[in-house]
């Protein structure tokens, strides 16, 4: 018999589009699954769109108050009889295979505990995210950011049986600071395919939130290199929240001192053996690439800086990546010689 898999999907105010992400959990083909849904006390529609729907395996948990996605997460695993958990957003859409390759991949790969996959945007963007596919490359991520996609997570039961809870404090990236605190204990790998669809809307209408995200990515990433012990100063920590948030400002950046504090990372790892050195490597060398693309300084700096670097021949991107990173140098240049 499979063994039971318990979805938790928070809802809150996703009248529009809560059936639709039901729905996609519903018709999965991994049929031994348990819906928990926890409505985060709507103000809408929303807990009559799912009261409307009938099935056996919903269970519909209604809060006397709204305490936000790590609260209803805390409040599922109470709630969940499965031998896996699995996340969900009520404004996304499940691929009808997910359940049944990420079970079939934890059950074959007895080290990992929490699996992932691409998440393909939807709406305002067509985005492809993807993510690290090993266990070692996902750790050492996680100095950066979140090494997955949330909506897409599948873990195993005892991940949470060793008492690991989300933040009930933090309103946005509870996921990120759940991953940094625990980063010892998730085995994580992420299935190169995607396998959720992921709604994106306006950024008009997503600034405060993600104003809101990048604060509290900045505390959880400055407090993880606190806890590895890793010193760094104003200037070093500015460079590694750029190195996620291409976002931020990067023109006061001089690139050197980029490439100097990702060699600083990878030296105190080789003292300390935090991360897989080899995996460390890979994660910088992408990062430094992925900064020096998106942060393109005149007269070719960033291209130039990129392949006199030892990145370089851990990294090497395709051709045609190569020609767009010249193209975009040139096209700085003549803007900046105007």
């Amino acid at each position: 018999m499979k063994e039971l898999v318990s979805v938790i999907l928070p809802v809150y105010n996703s009248e529009k589009y809560v059936k639709e992400a039901i729905q996609s959990i519903l018709n999965q083909t991994y049929r031994c699954l348990e819906l928990i849904i926890i409505d985060d006390y709507s103000t809408d529609k929303s807990l009559q769109v799912i009261e409307s729907i009938e099935d056996s395996r919903i269970k519909i948990i209604r809060n006397s108050r709204n305490v936000g996605r790590a609260g209803c997460d805390n409040l599922g695993l109470v709630f969940a009889n499965g031998r896996y958990i699995a996340k969900m957003d009520s404004d996304d859409i499940a691929h009808p295979m997910r359940l049944s390759k990420q079970i079939e991949f934890l059950f074959q790969n007895k080290n990992v505990n929490t699996v992932g996959c691409f998440m393909q945007n939807f709406g305002y963007s067509n985005y492809l995210n993807k993510y690290p596919a090993t266990v070692q490359e996902n750790k050492a991520y996680t100095l950066f950011g979140l090494p997955c996609g949330n909506p897409s997570l599948t873990f195993k039961r005892e991940v949470f049986d060793g008492g690991h809870k989300y933040n009930e404090h933090l309103r946005q990236t509870e996921d990120y600071d759940f991953f940094a605190r625990y980063y010892d204990v998730l085995n994580v790998c992420n299935i190169q395919e995607p396998l959720m669809f992921y709604r994106t809307y306006p950024e008009d209408k997503r600034k405060e939130i993600l104003s809101d995200r990048f604060e509290t990515a900045m505390r959880v990433r400055k407090e993880f290199l606190l806890s590895i012990g890793l010193p760094f100063d104003k200037e070093e920590l500015q460079i590694h929240h750029c190195l996620y948030h291409y976002q931020l400002p990067a023109n006061n950046i001089y690139l050197q001192n980029v490439e100097k504090w990702l060699k600083k990372l990878e030296s105190f790892n080789n003292q300390k053996l935090i991360f897989d050195p080899k995996a460390l490597t890979s994660v910088l060398a992408r990062k430094y690439f992925e900064f020096c693309y998106l942060h393109t300084f005149p007269y070719l700096k960033s291209f130039r800086a990129f392949q006199h670097s030892d990145y370089s021949r851990i990294l090497n991107p395709e051709l045609s990546l190569k020609i767009k990173f010249i193209m975009k140098g040139v096209m700085n240049f003549n803007k900046y010689n105007q």
